[in-house]
């Protein structure tokens, strides 16, 4: 079995400089806007990645497998935890907004009910509780809730005002105070706490 080797471009899009290795090995410095190339044969891969500055990773998986593939171009941004980026969101270090995607808010924690009953925020029991938010929506006073919808169990955004903002798998956008004319963002990232 012969292994073909892939060329992997990566760019950093972040405002910092990120390091960034593969399988525990030599780790490059990429500043930002520029880029660096990296050979990894098709197979099983580890990342490392670490962005300057107070952030907690990367969006890259820490573990994942290159396919038959001629080579793979990577964007690197910088991610922040809920929680930390709900600390920092108190601290006024940041602010944050829904995602450009669909976001819902409903106005309880708790709904009972199967789930059928909360298959869609448009319809059934968890549209008598929901609304559509729309996207670029400041939020404000944000704390951490834990959610139960029909069984459902999320951690969740509270703003304070009897809305919850719940997360679905998409990403809140945040932009650093320092940066807000100049329309940097990065995406609030995995949510370790959601489960």
């Amino acid at each position: 079995m012969v292994l073909r080797t892939r060329r992997v471009l990566v760019k950093n899009d972040g405002p910092s400089t990120v390091q960034l290795g593969f399988d525990g090995g030599q780790s490059k410095t990429i500043a930002p806007r520029d880029t660096a190339q990296f050979s990894l044969d098709a197979g099983d891969h580890s990342s490392q990645c670490r962005f300057e500055g107070t952030y907690d990773g990367c969006n890259i998986e820490e573990r994942f497998t290159l396919g038959a593939t001629k080579g793979l171009n990577l964007a690197l941004r910088p991610m922040l935890t809920l929680q930390h980026a709900i600390a920092l969101a108190q601290q006024g270090m940041i602010t944050a907004q829904t995602t450009r995607d669909k976001a819902w808010a409903t106005k309880t924690l708790e709904l009972a009910g199967t789930a059928v009953d909360c298959a869609d925020y448009g319809a059934g029991k968890l549209a008598s509780v929901s609304t559509s938010v729309r996207s670029g929506l400041s939020i404000g006073n944000m704390t951490l809730a834990n959610q139960n919808l029909c069984g459902n169990r999320k951690t969740v955004i509270s703003n304070g005002d009897r809305r919850r903002i719940a997360l679905f798998r998409t990403a809140l956008h945040h932009i650093p105070r320092s940066r807000r004319t100049h329309g940097m963002d990065q995406a609030i990232g995995p949510v370790a706490a959601e489960g």
